[in-house]
């Protein structure tokens, strides 16, 4: 009798039904109970048969489902916090916030709260409880990585770690617990209690995670879970892809922007209406176009028949004679597009208005066409889209050369002679000496540093574009990686990307001005476009990381945003592009544009007014230790 008695208990205490009962009570009802309190609906039974407080199985079964459940919830909430503390979320500090927050969400949400106290008091209760005491064992545990209990077993000593962390927290939880719900001390027998109950927990919650790990390293396992993490992350992009989609075919991007638009009666960030002077049949820009294209075909075949002809040693001076006649033709060519205070431009008027007898609408709109068209080659033998369709503008009597529509050469010093800005002035002005060239490209180089301090009109560091792209910046408040445009279905048409078919996951910084004013040269460049330099704080420096040896000097980040919202200014946060750099004549029409979008925080200057910049004097030496 006495055998069959004990073995009557094993089986009841080890039966394999309860443990999967206990298991789901713990894991499903539990939680989902609580959440039924909180809608005041009915909770879900048990479907245990046993009496729970007499199956040892079911218990550990409850606790087994708890501990996956935390084990869940700890990893969602550091993911959470990650990107926020960034790699502090890894430190004792961190570890014990990332627990809190997990353990707080479990009791707050996920565990059933005393109904007598009330729910907004219990669950209260609950989440401050827990979350002292997953602290606790979060920073506890951290704390005991860097120490060996015994050196010689690494399984048993981690699990003499994770029961004395265990321990502790059920020793927090009662003080914690009689302090709270009965305003008293913890007796002796509800410590020993909590804290042997904990120390399962925590022995259990580390088995979990070992288990996981062993697992993890089986190569059938291993391959299967990067299998599926892979299109696990594909499905999330094209989800976002075909969301994105979604809300452009049917206009429903940024409602509040357009919902604020409507209500405040403001329209899109549309450029400032240009100077329109009287428009008369001898200042027509479609007129004059024709007049100085003509003059311009006639200069240009002469000046490559004296280059022909000449001798070698005299063909440089032709060569930059070629040169300086299309940058003469390029400055012309964007006067008539964008027009000056005395003379009307075709960005000021439509075609009907420009049509004339002469040159009717049909005619302005080719003209339009090629002022507007890309000037990149698609390959280096073929014709641009703007040399095709200045081709089939030439004069009929008069016949160029093969590089006669091309002015992609003289295209640098027309826009700098039409938007009156020098770009070897700017480099000599605002580039890196040796010294501070070396430190800007070598790796060992602090990212806090910088080589200047900033100013009202001087950032920090640099992100260049061209003109074209500053509507789609404006409209998404920020500065996007290539990939993420692509996503949204914001056509690329600028960056070294641009057409490539791996766009890039980030975006480039450089804190040499000239380096990354360079970079507009990258875009397929327009005629109409101008180049456009991003200020941005040091402040981003935090996030940031090296672009690489490919790119040394350059700095990486994923997003930029533009101007500050009502939570950065209830934060005090600044924002991450301080600064918009243009050609002076372009400087109040961009602060138009932001107007319109209600953009405050960024402080937009000519290229002629940015200040000086005062010089950072630390040797070299003293940023990074080397044997000079």
């Amino acid at each position: 009798m006495k055998d069959e008695s004990l073995f009557d208990k094993v089986v009841a205490n080890a039966n394999p039904v309860d443990f999967a009962v206990g298991l789901y009570d713990g894991a499903i009802a539990r939680p989902a109970n609580a959440v039924r309190q909180i809608v005041a609906e009915s909770s879900i039974a048990s479907t245990s048969k046993a009496k729970p407080d007499e199956s040892f199985a079911h218990k550990a079964g409850a606790l087994t489902g708890q501990i996956v459940d935390f084990s869940l919830i700890a990893m969602a909430s550091r993911a959470v916090l990650k990107p926020m503390l960034g790699a502090a979320v890894d430190s004792i500090s961190g570890v014990s916030g990332s627990m809190f927050v997990a353990g707080a969400f479990d009791g707050g949400l996920l565990t059933s709260s005393d109904p007598s106290r009330g729910l907004l008091a219990g669950r209260g209760e609950n989440a401050l409880v827990n979350g002292a005491t997953f602290a606790f064992m979060g920073g506890a545990g951290k704390a005991l990585e860097a120490v060996s209990l015994v050196k010689a077993a690494p399984l048993l000593d981690q699990s003499l770690k994770s029961a004395t962390t265990g321990a502790g927290g059920g020793v927090v939880f009662a003080y914690a617990h009689a302090g709270l719900h009965g305003h008293r001390l913890a007796k002796a027998d509800e410590v020993l209690s909590s804290a042997c109950q904990y120390a399962a927990f925590s022995l259990g919650l580390s088995a979990l995670h070992a288990g996981a790990v062993k697992t993890m390293e089986i190569p059938q396992v291993r391959s299967a879970y990067l299998r599926g993490q892979w299109k696990m992350q594909d499905a999330a992009v094209e989800s976002k892809r075909l969301t994105y989609a979604t809300l452009n075919h049917f206009n429903m991007r940024h409602p509040i922007q357009r919902l604020t638009d409507a209500v405040l009666g403001e329209g899109r960030g549309n450029p400032m209406p240009r100077t329109r002077p009287a428009l008369t049949a001898e200042n027509n820009p479609v007129r004059a176009f024709h007049q100085d294209y003509a003059q311009y075909i006639k200069d240009i075949d002469a000046a490559e028949l004296k280059y022909d002809t000449a001798p070698r040693q005299e063909r440089r001076d032709h060569y930059d004679k070629i040169n300086e006649i299309k940058g003469d033709f390029a400055a012309k060519l964007l006067g008539h597009w964008y027009g000056t205070a005395e003379r009307p431009g075709l960005a000021s008027f439509s075609d009907v208005e420009l049509a004339s007898t002469e040159y009717p609408v049909e005619k302005v709109a080719q003209v339009r066409q090629a002022l507007t068209a890309s000037m990149k080659r698609p390959a280096y033998n073929t014709a641009s889209p703007f040399e095709a369709a200045m081709e089939r503008l030439s004069p009929g009597e008069l016949e160029g050369s093969n590089d006669t529509y091309e002015i992609g050469s003289g295209l640098g010093s027309g826009k700098e002679k039409f938007f009156d800005f020098s770009e070897k002035a700017l480099s000599e002005k605002l580039g890196l000496n040796s010294e501070h060239h070396f430190l800007d490209r070598n790796h060992s180089t602090p990212l806090s540093w910088m080589p200047f301090e900033p100013s009202q009109k001087l950032a920090n560091l640099f992100h260049c574009t061209v003109s074209r792209s500053l509507d789609s910046v404006l409209t998404e408040r920020a500065l996007l990686s290539s990939r993420e445009m692509r996503l949204r279905g914001i056509s690329q048409e600028t960056g070294e990307s641009a057409g490539n078919e791996f766009p890039s996951r980030a975006i480039s910084m450089t804190r040499n001005f000239p380096v990354a004013f360079c970079y507009h040269r990258h875009s397929p460049a327009a005629l109409t476009d101008f180049p456009l330099v991003f200020g941005i704080s040091r402040d981003v420096v935090s996030r940031s990381q090296l672009a690489g040896f490919l790119e040394p000097g350059e700095l990486l980040v994923d997003k930029l945003k533009i101007g500050t919202s009502w939570l950065d200014r209830l934060t005090g946060r600044k924002p991450d592009v301080t600064h918009i750099y243009a050609p002076d004549s372009e400087v109040d029409n961009i602060n138009h544009m932001l107007s319109r979008r209600r953009i405050s925080g960024v402080n937009v200057v000519g290229f002629n007014e940015i200040d000086e910049p005062q010089w950072n004097q630390t040797p070299a030496r003293m940023v990074v230790p080397t044997d000079w």
